[in-house]
């Protein structure tokens, strides 16, 4: 499995998942022939909610808010709901990639104002077992790979994959949504609410071009930075 843009610890956790490859010995018959793969894989996923999250504070409860990561890259981040164990955020988040190889790495933390936040789970999704054109209701197991025995909680998602094909524009149409961001049939620069300046300035180019998925990660990325908690 590519763990290029990972750091070592995420290396070290996927590794502790026990989620590797599985190494098969040489062969003597072909190959099949796969159908080329598409150009770009549309990735929605909506964050309903978590059960029995970890308690990092003083007063028994915690701050939770989540963040989710492809090939090292941050391209989501929750809103914090304080004081709750069992918090129920349905947000939407419309991602764009052009590989399933990479896992979705989900990781939640406990906010804590002027400290380090808390590290409360983590649980990777693989792209490539997902059925396409399909919402799927998936529950994650949140867990340290410190240490695997502990019951850390879940986190309930649904998640749909759609395979993109040629035009991309409905695909890009819908990660600007998802960032608060209204765009424009006629190929107009987004109009960006809640301060989303860099998206604003560059949104026209990317429907222009259909720039990289990398390139459209970046940007949602940076977009959510703006909205959410530092």
């Amino acid at each position: 499995m590519p763990t290029h843009g990972l750091s070592n610890r995420e290396e070290r956790e996927m590794r502790a998942w026990g989620r590797g490859i599985n190494i098969v010995g040489p062969s003597n018959a072909e190959p099949t022939p796969r159908p080329p793969s598409p150009a770009m894989y549309q990735l929605d996923i909506i964050l309903k909610k978590g059960n029995s999250l970890a308690i990092r504070d003083r007063t028994g409860t915690s701050d939770p808010y989540v963040k989710f990561k492809i090939a090292g890259k941050e391209v989501f981040r929750s809103k914090t709901i304080h004081k709750n164990l069992n918090p129920v955020w349905d947000e939407r988040v419309c991602l764009l990639v052009e590989t399933l190889k990479d896992p979705l790495y989900v990781k939640v933390f406990d906010y804590d104002f002027g400290l380090q936040d808390d590290f409360m789970g983590s649980a990777y999704l693989h792209l490539e077992s997902l059925e396409h054109h399909r919402t799927l209701d998936v529950t994650l197991d949140l867990k340290d790979p410190q240490y695997p025995e502990h019951n850390l909680g879940s986190l309930e998602l649904a998640v749909t994959l759609s395979p993109k094909e040629g035009d991309v524009r409905d695909a890009l149409v819908c990660v600007f949504a998802s960032f608060g961001v209204r765009i424009s049939t006629s190929g107009e620069a987004p109009q960006a609410k809640h301060g989303c300046h860099d998206l604003h300035n560059r949104g026209g180019a990317l429907l222009a071009s259909h720039r990289r998925s990398a390139t459209v990660l970046r940007t949602a990325a940076t977009t959510q930075d703006q909205r959410g908690e530092l």
